[in-house]
């Protein structure tokens, strides 16, 4: 998490869904233990927000409908979805209608896009 510049960009390689009031520190520390859990490099590893990356406001200023195909053509595109929890017994980001279509078109496209339910619990 030191990087900058060129080399802190790169194409999406983990989509994430979460509870959107998830202490940020907490979802840093949880993308953190997953890659270390999968032997996966952070210097490699960029991640996709939707709540940061889908804009949600027209040049306008106008509130811009969602669009469910976005979130199709992103997970398909970066191909890993990973789930982060609070907790196991009653996860509240599965609670979430977005959260939940997230995870079933990632589980829909294909074994490899299967999200992963792990426990990387934040709570």
């Amino acid at each position: 998490l030191t990087a900058d510049g060129a080399d802190a960009v790169g194409p999406a390689t983990l989509y994430l869904t979460h509870d959107p009031r998830m202490p940020f520190s907490k979802l840093v520390g949880a993308v953190d233990t997953f890659l270390a859990a999968h032997g996966l490099v952070p210097a490699q590893a960029f991640v996709w927000l939707p709540a940061l990356c889908t804009p949600l406001l027209t040049p306008e200023g106008a509130p811009r409908p969602v669009d469910p195909e976005m979130g199709v053509e992103c997970l398909a595109a970066i191909g890993r979805c990973v789930v982060v929890a609070d907790n196991w017994q009653d996860p509240s980001v599965l609670k979430c209608a977005w959260s939940l279509f997230e995870v079933a078109v990632a589980s829909d496209l294909s074994p490899t896009h299967a999200p992963a339910l792990e426990q990387h619990a934040w709570g």
